[in-house]
């Protein structure tokens, strides 16, 4: 933050009453204000990961051998999780579009 903004915070703290501007220029300090970074649970991170880990699946990884490769980065998974999470995203990939010729056919 620089001096200017933590002046107004220091005056801010100290009123009883607020003005509208006040109001606004706080409302403003909100919403651009950085986002805490917060540690990521273990479910949270294989979710995030479970595109990659769909990947080395279907190039022929198996369960126990990315669960080994999570836990030497101190990614704690079992199989059942990792599983679970490859199973989660490919239900969340997005059907295949009909092409225009493939369309034409059904309709007819």
């Amino acid at each position: 933050m620089t001096t200017n903004a933590n002046t107004d915070t220091a005056q801010l703290r100290d009123q009883k009453f607020f003005q509208p501007d006040d109001i606004s220029r706080l409302e403003k300090m909100i919403d651009t204000a950085p986002v805490p970074a917060r540690p990521m649970r273990a479910n949270d991170a294989l979710a995030a990961l479970a595109p990659a880990l769909r990947r080395a699946r279907d190039k022929g990884h198996s369960l126990a051998s990315l669960t080994q490769l999570c836990e030497q980065q101190g990614l704690h998974a079992t199989e059942r999780a990792i599983s679970r999470a490859i199973r989660t995203a490919r239900a969340a990939k997005p059907a295949r579009k009909k092409s225009a010729s493939t369309a034409k056919a059904a309709g007819d």
